[in-house]
Order: C-alpha cells, then structure tokens, then sequence
C-alpha cells in the first residue's frame, strides 16, 4: 500500500497535462506565474501525495503553482463581478499559458485540503474563457458548490 494515501495538503494550485515523451517537456511563459507571486515546481519537484490525488492516468505531468496565499483570494471574492486582483493575474497568466503551449488533456487544480477518502472534489469541463466562472465556484459566497477541490479540465 502506498504511505502517500494517508497524508494531505493544503493551500495549493496544480496544472496537468498528458506527456508521454522522456524529457520534460519544454514549456512557453511558465515565468508567466513567477511574475504574479507563485512558486512553479516541475513535476519531479512536487511532493508524491499531491500527483497520487490528483491523477487520473499514467502519462501525466504536473507543474504545481505554489503560492500559501491564494487560496485566501477565495475568501475575499464577494461578488462574481469583483474578483480579487491576483485571481484576474491567474486567469490571465493560465489563458497566455495555455495559448502559448500545445496541451492534451490540461486541467486545472484549485486545492483548499485534500485527503483521500476525506476530502471533497468537483470537477468541471470548459473553454479557457470560461475559467473566472469556473473559480467563482470555490467563492465562500458561492452557494451552488461547496468542495475542497476544483478539478478545471480545459476543453480548447
């Protein structure tokens, strides 16, 4: 059994994609996140727990965007139409970032807690101009949702 199933995390951003060559992969404006306050950890540099939770098949890279305070933007997000700031840098830095690579299943981690078998998940399919939407839904004032996790699966 793997020891990674009984720990948890918390306060964290991840991306995936599906990448089945050897090298990592050579990605365009990942500087994009540094530049708005996240941490960018390459997939051989994230803790296991946090790729054992969320993946869904074998040939998946993840890129965690770490940055403790983000997760506190939710918070202050009271009304759809006034996002926080560094959530409206995100979207535009993930839209940039997703335009500029060429990804296959790509999706989207929004990490409150997680703990396998305690932890709650939502998941969702859009296009990348539908993500604001898409995080409105881990707003405390959203009330059609409530999950520990988002799983945001880009559709383009």
């Amino acid at each position: 059994m793997n020891s990674t199933l009984n720990e948890n995390f918390d306060c964290t951003q991840l991306i995936s994609f599906k990448w089945e060559e050897k090298e990592k992969p050579s990605l365009n404006d990942v500087n994009l996140f540094e530049s708005i306050g996240f941490d960018v950890l390459m997939d051989d540099s994230i803790r296991q727990v946090k790729k054992e939770y969320f993946k869904t098949y074998d040939c998946e890279y993840f890129i965690e965007l770490f940055n403790q305070e983000f997760s506190g933007e939710f918070e202050d997000w009271l009304v759809y139409d006034a996002p926080p700031l560094l959530i409206l840098q995100f979207v535009d830095a993930m839209n940039l970032f997703i335009s500029a690579n060429d990804f296959k299943d790509f999706k989207i981690f929004i990490s409150f807690f997680s703990e396998s078998g305690v932890s709650t998940n939502h998941s969702l399919l859009v296009n990348s101009s539908e993500l604001l939407t898409a995080l409105f839904l881990m707003s405390k004032n959203n009330f059609d949702v409530w999950a520990d996790n988002l799983i945001i699966n880009i559709l383009d």
